[in-house]
């Protein structure tokens, strides 16, 4: 979408961070990563009991995990980025808000060394 934004060719040899640093359009993954930072901080300083803060907030007492690599879970991520106590860290607004750059690049780093 970007090379036909420019008018740029495959042929061309242009490379795609180039491209996109002259279209200035965002990657959608890492605005995916920012959308879902801003959501988590927005559900945790909600007053209201909701059913996704409530499913955030619980731990299952019984049972234990099946043998293996455990699950990655979205806590995971976010104390990865914010630290032990990241639902502390997401009642200020201005600290949490200052973090959001930092978990979408690390997200975006992640992705890298995966592919």
């Amino acid at each position: 979408m970007e090379r036909s934004m420019l008018s740029i060719r495959k042929l061309d040899k242009q490379i795609n961070s180039d491209i996109r640093a002259r279209t200035g359009v965002t990657d959608i993954l890492t605005k995916i990563d920012q959308m879902k930072w801003r959501w988590t901080g927005h559900m945790l300083r909600s007053p209201h009991e909701k059913w996704s803060k409530i499913v955030t907030e619980w731990y299952p007492r019984d049972g234990k995990r099946r043998r293996g690599r455990p699950r990655k879970r979205w806590e995971d991520e976010l104390k990865l980025t914010a630290g032990y106590n990241w639902r502390r860290v997401a009642n200020d607004r201005e600290q949490w808000k200052g973090l959001e750059e930092a978990f979408a690049k690390r997200q975006t780093e992640l992705r890298d060394i995966l592919e």
